[in-house]
């Protein structure tokens, strides 16, 4: 007879030591880092929603997680109102000021882009180490 045994505490110390690249991604011009420290919790939640209003409900929780603390209200701010558009600038070299060109404005993502974005979160993330809740 044998017995068929699986340290996950062991395969997950081996994790937490590996090299692990930054993942970024673009949304309304501006690049968000992601935070690879996400709680498993958080990924089962969202991939074993079973009605929808579970599954914006923490699909939202999961975007704002993995985006850095310091940036959520400019990510909310993002998702709610998009990125103002942004004048042209002259260049000014006594004052160390560069030329920058004007950008227009970008609105908000779409539920289509939302959808997008989580579910490319949720491929990144889910083969990363994670940290309990």
């Amino acid at each position: 007879m044998t017995t068929r045994h699986m340290d996950f505490d062991a395969a997950r110390s081996e994790s937490e030591t590996a090299t692990e690249d930054p993942i970024s991604f673009r949304l309304c011009g501006t690049d968000w880092a992601v935070r690879t420290d996400i709680s498993g919790s958080l990924l089962m939640d969202f991939i074993l929603s079973e009605r929808v209003t579970d599954s914006l409900r923490s699909g939202k929780e999961l975007l704002l997680h993995a985006i850095d603390p310091e940036r959520h209200t400019e990510f909310e701010q993002m998702l709610r109102e998009g990125r103002p558009a942004v004048a042209a600038v002259k260049a000014n070299k006594a004052a160390g000021i560069k030329a920058a060109k004007a950008e227009a404005a970008i609105p908000p993502p779409t539920m289509a882009q939302l959808d997008d974005v989580i579910a490319w979160l949720v491929r990144e993330l889910i083969g990363r180490p994670t940290t309990p809740e």
